[in-house]
């Protein structure tokens, strides 16, 4: 998972505490970076509140509308099975809330994540919110699971980062059921109405890399979804988030995997 950069690293105080941090909790082996992935796992654990906080109602549409989906293909096809949803690069577990008001008896949350240090904070957050929940360790390049495993995948902050986006994308749909769902929720490039505020994340496109787990500002993770060409629908909307300045635009829907996959 990714960061939304400035929610909790204030200046080069911010940077030197988290540095040493790493020093302290670096595992042996583990490549040295400029925010490690024990300090990255604690920054985001800890400073996304304020963030989440401002999505939860568009959030929680927008699971609804996904479970929903899942409920009317299994009724269609008389599937009277629990329900396995997946979450890609499911860092410290935010959504946890949202599969809390939406799994029923025998539903299961599966999350995978490239940073190990997740799996920690995902799990206690699964507790928290009393929802069945597995952690591996794992890229979404190349997903631990076997072909039409799950109901539905979901992506929050992820396509940003990955190194190619569109085979992470059609790992996905891979691992979904003949139609099932995908959802994403995704910060992208600003688009032609803000040519500003696109300048400025092309500028800082690079430094963002190196601080943020290769987090990319101006990628288009809904154009790379439909080049993918690997869904039979897309209802997505793109849309500014007020106060998050380089990371304001976002794109967000469901993907339907063909039912005759």
């Amino acid at each position: 998972m990714t960061n939304m950069l400035g929610a909790g690293i204030a200046g080069s105080a911010g940077l030197i505490d988290l540095a040493n941090r790493d020093k302290l909790m670096r595992r042996p082996g583990e490549k040295k970076e400029v925010i490690g992935k024990s300090s990255f796992a604690w920054c985001m654990a800890n400073r996304m509140g304020s963030y989440e906080s401002s999505v939860r109602e568009a959030k929680e549409r927008l699971f609804t509308s996904c479970f929903e989906a899942i409920r009317t293909r299994k009724q269609a096809t008389n599937e009277v099975k629990p329900s396995n949803i997946l979450e890609v690069g499911v860092g410290p577990g935010p959504n946890m809330p949202m599969y809390s008001k939406m799994l029923e008896s025998g539903d299961r949350v599966w999350g995978v994540d490239a940073n190990a240090y997740m799996g920690e904070y995902a799990s206690q957050s699964a507790k928290a919110a009393g929802v069945p929940f597995e952690f591996m360790e794992g890229d979404a390049q190349r997903l631990p699971f076997q072909d039409n495993s799950f109901d539905a995948v979901v992506v929050s902050h992820v396509l940003c980062s990955v190194s190619d986006p569109i085979k992470a994308i059609r790992e996905i749909s891979r691992v979904l059921v003949p139609g099932g769902v995908f959802l994403f929720w995704e910060h992208i490039g600003a688009w032609e109405d803000k040519p500003m505020l696109r300048m400025q994340q092309d500028v800082l496109d690079p430094l963002q890399q190196v601080f943020f787990q290769g987090c990319h500002l101006n990628r288009d993770s809904l154009a790379a979804i439909e080049r993918s060409k690997t869904f039979e629908s897309i209802d997505a909307r793109k849309f500014y988030i007020g106060d998050r300045m380089l990371l304001s635009p976002h794109a967000a829907g469901l993907a339907f995997k063909s039912k005759a996959s």
